[in-house]
């Protein structure tokens, strides 16, 4: 042992009995009546406390192997115990210090009495403590010889001061304690005051990180919304069989490949080397369906182009975003995708998150992506641009996908500006895009897929299959990918037909027929489809037709509806529960009673039944998509079992099923048989129901479900049904909001996301939010007093 730890030991036991006979000095005082200084027997207490810390933390590091040592650790438990008792004594001290009845000033100076025998017991304890180190236990610990060996040591002025000073005076030839020591009470004082300083500043150095870490945590949740990723996540990887050689001009193998006129390697190739250049820009163009956004998908994941846009510039970082016109608003609009870039930006470095926080105040206010300016995300954007110190390349998918076109242009305009961005995005080849990115490099993609399609297409139909001929089968393959013109999904669909043939054991002339009679474009297809349900289709047609029309009615109802919304607006998906109801007219009249009993076995089983109807009675034209979880806690108590209906909506197989719905006269006359003069009126009523047997919930700072907004957008398509002046559609208007009333007042409609103690306001203030509404709303006001006027007026001042 290097004799250091006991004689640290030594010194912080010397330091605990000076200082503790000092404070019994003091505390006789107390008891004899003379006068102490304020609050000194308060700072004494804490003084000893953090002397018996530091005696204690040393007697650890004793490994107690010697006699001496064993002694030594002996000494420091029983200074600790006596010292623990001074403290009690102490705290009695300061009771009777107090001023009080004189009842208590006689129990006080009986008390004293004790007291003082106590004081006088202890300071007993610790003159002897201090003799038995001064008279036989330091001299065999450490003699004047070791001293002077140790003062000799490197490490020696590594020590603390008071262990240097008491090696020093055991050179010297000191062994009492009023010479070993360096500090008398005060010294003591002030030197525990700095330790409790240095404490105090760790623990605000802890806590202001603690409230760094919370404004950044705050930060990155106020721009993350559910639906962010749910594009790229939702795509279906590539098929191993495609896309393969994309990178070969980037292995060191294929650096020197002759690639001669073959026009796709020429394309990968061009793309590997863009990736590798200083140029900003490359545009990947497509047809509808040729699978633009699955090769960003597979370029965003694939490791080597991390490997070849490090050839441009070390360490850059891929950040993507995916524009979806389907999706919710956030999927499509400008406010998600910064949301969504800034977001990615600042969760790859912890210290740009710091840097924003600390150059924009409103950072660190945010709460929800709502709560955003567009120019403050634009501000961030480029704060965190020219401040990071990589480079960054931008997969952008879906431009034509996006409903900000011309902002979402200014917004790349103004990132190609900085010298450390890279931007790849795609789109169709419309006009506004070719006039943008006509002289960037780039490719169209359906033009390099033929290679792809006939390997997916293998992959599909094999050389073996079934009893054909291998010749005939590769005719097939041929023809298939010969009629798709590179849509990929076109491939895909007309696959599953003649794979259906194939399975049946049909003929080679009814395959081969079957292939001629596909149409090879995807309207045409999707009129094919239509018509494959043959006899049933007249069976089918108006249901399946009256879910497209409430698909697009609703699709084109909420677009208007969030153009007034700054923030995320309201997003809705029908699903099998919203189908189910609009088919019956019983259930929606209770569910519109604030006393309905509805049984809800019979409701999820309606619902099942018409989920697994859809697929077959729309031709596989609409798609069941995953639109997130519900809460439990959303839905009132007895209608918790429809929870799993909730979480998945139904959407057109393809973003062109609602272009060929809208455009094309077969797809209009197809959704007409399901149209009706009152569907935006059906669709109001489904919400209504929704909102019957939903409740508010909160999830913290202030922030609720926005269901509020879903009510909202149901008073907008009721006030549009109004505003047709319709006598039949006005009096089921008037009906229903009868019916929203009786709801509102019942409490079974949340209405806002203001917290709990803000009252609900007057049914008619709702009513205000639609001008459609403004006929019906002045004779509400006159058919009532002048009080109901008033109040509305200072509601609607209020907000």
């Amino acid at each position: 042992m290097s004799g250091l730890e006991a004689l640290s030991l030594v010194c912080s036991i010397m330091q605990v009995i000076s200082f503790t006979k000092e404070v019994l000095t003091v505390c006789k005082d107390v008891y004899e009546g003379r006068p102490t200084a304020d609050r000194q027997m308060e700072q004494d207490a804490a003084s000893i406390k953090v002397l018996l810390d530091e005696m204690n933390r040393s007697a650890g590091s004793v490994q107690q192997q010697t006699k001496e040592e064993r002694e030594l650790h002996a000494i420091a438990q029983k200074c600790s115990k006596a010292a623990e008792e001074l403290q009690v004594e102490i705290q009695r001290v300061i009771k009777n210090q107090k001023p009080g009845s004189s009842m208590r000033a006689i129990a006080a100076g009986f008390k004293s009495l004790l007291g003082n025998r106590k004081i006088t017991s202890l300071y007993d304890q610790f003159c002897k403590h201090q003799r038995t180190l001064e008279t036989h236990l330091l001299v065999r610990l450490c003699t004047r010889s070791d001293a002077i060996q140790l003062q000799r040591r490197q490490d020696f002025v590594q020590l603390s001061d008071s262990m240097k000073h008491l090696v020093s005076q055991m050179a010297a030839g000191h062994t009492d304690m009023a010479n070993l020591i360096t500090r008398d009470g005060t010294q003591t004082r002030q030197q525990v005051q700095q330790s409790e300083d240095r404490v105090k500043q760790k623990i605000n150095n802890v806590q202001t990180e603690v409230v760094n870490e919370a404004k950044r945590e705050r930060l990155l949740r106020s721009l993350k919304y559910e639906s962010m990723n749910a594009r790229r996540t939702g795509l279906s990887p590539a098929h191993k069989a495609t896309y393969m050689s994309i990178f070969d001009s980037l292995d060191k193998e294929a650096s020197n490949k002759e690639f001669g006129f073959d026009k796709v390697a020429m394309a990968w190739k061009g793309f590997v080397k863009w990736l590798q250049s200083d140029d900003q820009v490359f545009w990947i163009q497509g047809k509808p369906g040729s699978g633009k956004s699955t090769l960003l998908k597979f370029i965003v994941q694939h490791e080597k182009t991390q490997l070849g846009i490090d050839r441009w510039s070390p360490n850059t970082l891929i950040v993507s975003h995916f524009f979806w016109k389907p999706g919710k608003i956030l999927q499509r609009n400008l406010r998600g995708m910064l949301c969504s870039l800034n977001h990615q930006l600042l969760s790859s470095d912890h210290m740009l998150v710091g840097y924003v926080l600390s150059e924009f105040i409103f950072a660190g206010e945010q709460d929800t992506v709502g709560d955003w300016e567009i120019t403050q995300l634009k501000s961030v954007l480029h704060c965190i641009l020219e401040q990071c110190n990589r480079s960054v390349c931008f997969i952008i998918d879906g431009l034509d996908e996006a409903t900000e076109t011309e902002h979402i242009l200014q917004l790349i305009d103004s990132l190609l500006g900085l010298p450390n961005v890279k931007l790849c995005v795609s789109s169709r080849g419309e006009d506004v895009f070719s006039r943008k990115f006509s002289e960037c490099d780039g490719f169209k993609l359906e033009a390099l897929t033929k290679e792809d399609m006939l390997k997916f297409v293998l992959a599909e139909i094999p050389e073996t299959y079934g009893s054909y001929p291998w010749e005939f089968l590769y005719e097939v393959r041929r023809l298939l990918v010969e009629k798709a013109e590179g849509v990929f999904l076109w491939l895909v669909l007309a696959l599953e037909s003649v794979k259906r043939g194939l399975r049946n054991n049909d003929g080679q002339g009814t395959i081969h027929s079957r292939l001629e009679k596909l149409p090879s474009d995807l309207e045409n297809l999707y009129e094919e489809m239509w018509d494959r349900l043959g006899e049933d289709k007249a069976i089918y047609q108006h249901e399946a037709a009256r879910y497209f029309a409430l698909l697009i009615t609703n699709q084109t109802l909420l677009e208007d509806f969030n153009q007034g919304f700054l923030g995320r607006g309201c997003d809705f998906n029908l699903t099998a529960f919203h189908l189910m109801l609009d088919a019956n007219e019983a259930l929606k009249r209770k569910m519109l009673n604030v006393s309905c009993q509805c049984s809800i076995s019979e409701m999820d089983k309606a619902c099942e039944d018409v989920a697994l109807g859809i697929p077959v009675k729309t031709a596989g034209l609409l798609v069941k998509r995953y639109v997130g979880i519900v809460d439990l806690k959303v839905l009132r108590p007895e209608y918790r079992q429809l929870e799993g209906h909730f979480s998945w909506g139904w959407e057109f197989l393809h973003r062109t099923l609602l272009d060929f719905f809208l455009q094309s006269e077969v797809g209009r006359n197809i959704s007409a048989q399901g149209q009706t003069n009152c569907i935006k009126l059906d669709l109001a009523t489904i919400i209504v129901c929704q909102l019957r047997i939903l409740r508010d919930k909160k999830l913290g700072a202030g922030r609720r479900w926005m269901y509020g907004d879903l009510l909202y957008y149901c008073l907008q398509i009721l006030g549009r049904s109004v505003a047709q002046d319709s006598t039949s559609e006005g009096n089921r208007v008037a009906d229903l909001l009868n019916d929203l009333e009786s709801l509102f007042a019942a409490g079974l409609m949340p209405w806002d996301y203001r917290p709990d103690w803000y009252p609900p306001p007057l049914f008619d203030l709702l009513l205000l939010l639609e001008p459609a509404f403004e006929g019906l709303l002045r004779l509400r006001i006159e058919s009532r007093d002048a009080s109901h006027a008033t109040l509305l007026l200072r509601e609607a001042m209020r907000g």
